[in-house]
């Protein structure tokens, strides 16, 4: 997203790509490493990192995020839906790219795992749902 936005090879761009990218290896590695979240959770959350690290995925490699999208409303119930909705129904926004100069699908992933994660952190764990 920087380069398209920024240039491609820009200097600018890796300043800006770069620290995005170490904090989401960061929030991916302490998901992995808390005994808070399941595999499949851990899985849902590595997906969504790769997508927003990779500098060459395309809209069409969020059909990936499913996997988040399943997860999330496994886990969070009706809380996720509404947010899963509106990233879906938002990401037809995607075919209006070259005219915005910029991916919307990108905001609505960004944006989408934002609100999850702050759901996600007021949702119980595991293991205080099965006490």
């Amino acid at each position: 997203m920087a380069e398209h936005v920024l240039g491609a090879g820009s200097a600018t761009a890796y300043l800006v790509a770069a620290p995005l990218i170490l904090g989401t290896v960061a929030a991916t590695a302490w998901v992995w490493l808390s005994p808070r979240f399941d595999l499949a959770v851990r899985i849902a959350v590595t997906t969504a990192g790769i997508l927003l690290m990779s500098p060459h995925a395309m809209f069409y490699d969020a059909g990936l995020l499913a996997i988040t999208a399943i997860v999330a409303v496994d886990r969070l119930g009706p809380r996720a839906a509404p947010v899963v909705a509106v990233v879906w129904a938002g990401s037809w926004l995607q075919m209006g790219a070259e005219t915005f100069r910029f991916a919307p699908l990108f905001v609505l992933v960004v944006a989408g795992l934002g609100i999850l994660a702050m759901q996600a952190k007021s949702a119980p764990t595991a293991a205080s749902a099965a006490a």
